[in-house]
C-alpha cells in the first residue's frame, strides 16, 4: 500500500491522475512548435518577397556630357505604399548626382561628371515610414569618368612632322583605364604611319589625318609632313 502511494505522488498531480512531468513536456513541445512555426513563416516571407535592384547606367561617361541612371526595384509587391531609393557617391569630387533620392519603384536621375576618375555609387531601396525603414535591396555601381573625347585630350592639336621623323602623341589623360581603349591610325599610310603606341612617323611630304578612337567615339586631326 505504501509503495503504491509513492508511485502515485511522484508521477501525478494527486487528483486527476495527470502527470506533472507530462504537462511540462506538453508545454515545452508547444513552445518549440511555436518557435519553429515562426522561423518557417519568416523564411517563407523572405523567399516570397525577395527584391532586386535593376540599374541601367553608363560604365564610362565623359566630362562634357551628362548621363542618366535608371533605377527599378524588382520583386513581389508586398504592403508598402512608399518606397525610397537613396544614392550616395563615395567621392563627391568625381561625380555629382542630380538628386540623391528616388521615390517609388522606379525612376531616372542625371549624373553630372566633375573630374576625371572612377566613382562608386551606393544604392539602397527602403520602405518608407509605414514599413519602418526596412531595407529591401542594395547595390553598388562603378562609373569611370574620362576627359572629353575630342582634340582637347591632345597636348598639341597642331602636328607637324618632318619626313622620316618620329613624333610621339602626348595625351592629356591621367587615368590608365581611360587610356586603355584608345587606338591610333592613319587615313593615308603613304603620308604617315602610326604605331599602336601612338608614335607618328612621316613617310613623305604631304597631309594626312590622324584618327583617334575608343570603344564609343572617334575624331581626327590633320598632320602635316614636311
Amino acid at each position: 500500500m505504501n509503495n503504491t502511494n509513492f508511485m502515485y505522488d511522484d508521477f501525478t498531480t494527486g487528483k486527476n491522475g495527470i502527470s506533472k512531468k507530462r504537462i511540462l513536456l506538453i508545454v515545452v513541445a508547444i513552445v518549440v512548435l511555436v518557435i519553429l512555426g515562426f522561423i518557417i513563416y519568416k523564411a517563407v516571407e523572405n523567399f516570397k518577397y525577395r527584391y532586386e535592384l535593376e540599374i541601367k547606367y553608363p560604365t564610362i561617361i565623359y566630362t562634357n556630357e551628362t548621363s542618366n541612371i535608371t533605377i527599378k526595384l524588382k520583386g513581389s509587391e508586398k504592403y508598402y505604399n512608399e518606397i525610397i531609393t537613396s544614392l550616395m557617391t563615395n567621392n563627391g569630387d568625381i561625380l555629382e548626382l542630380e538628386n540623391d533620392e528616388v521615390y517609388g519603384e522606379k525612376g531616372t536621375l542625371s549624373v553630372i561628371p566633375l573630374a576625371e576618375g572612377e566613382e562608386s555609387i551606393s544604392i539602397e531601396s527602403m520602405t518608407g515610414a509605414e514599413g519602418k525603414g526596412k531595407t529591401l535591396a542594395t547595390k553598388t555601381i562603378n562609373i569611370l569618368v574620362c576627359p572629353s573625347f575630342d582634340k582637347t585630350i591632345l597636348a598639341s592639336s597642331n602636328i607637324i612632322v618632318n619626313k622620316y621623323e618620329d613624333y610621339p602623341i602626348v595625351l592629356n589623360v591621367k587615368n590608365d583605364k581611360c587610356k586603355q581603349n584608345i587606338t591610333f591610325s592613319s587615313d593615308n599610310s603613304s603620308i604617315i604611319v602610326v604605331s599602336k603606341e601612338g608614335v607618328i612617323t612621316g613617310v613623305t611630304s604631304g597631309k594626312a589625318n590622324l584618327i583617334i578612337s575608343n570603344k564609343d567615339k572617334q575624331f581626327s586631326i590633320p598632320v602635316i609632313v614636311k
